[in-house]
């Protein structure tokens, strides 16, 4: 099945999924990166509250920390959705 976001990746790494998670608390507004090998793994890991607004971006990278780098996801990744999340 072909992917809906293609993305070549080099030999040696990997294609992670990004999630960007931009929240409000008291202080104001709170920026949280969380990344994963597929869309439910990195939505699992960010457990984003209820109104936040989620960028997701599609990236290759050797690991789950290389690929949170806003130099890496940001420059050489794919934008591939934002959505207002919803909660359950």
């Amino acid at each position: 099945m072909a992917r809906k976001h293609p993305l070549k990746c080099e030999v040696g790494t990997k294609r992670f999924t990004v999630i960007e998670v931009f929240g409000w608390n008291k202080g104001g507004a709170q920026v949280d990166t969380h990344a994963g090998r597929s869309f439910a793994a990195a939505l699992k890991l960010a457990q984003p509250d209820r109104g936040s607004v989620l960028r997701v971006f599609v990236t290759c990278a050797r690991d789950a920390g290389e690929a949170r780098l806003p130099s890496n996801f940001r420059k050489q990744g794919k934008m591939v959705k934002a959505i207002r999340y919803k909660g359950r």
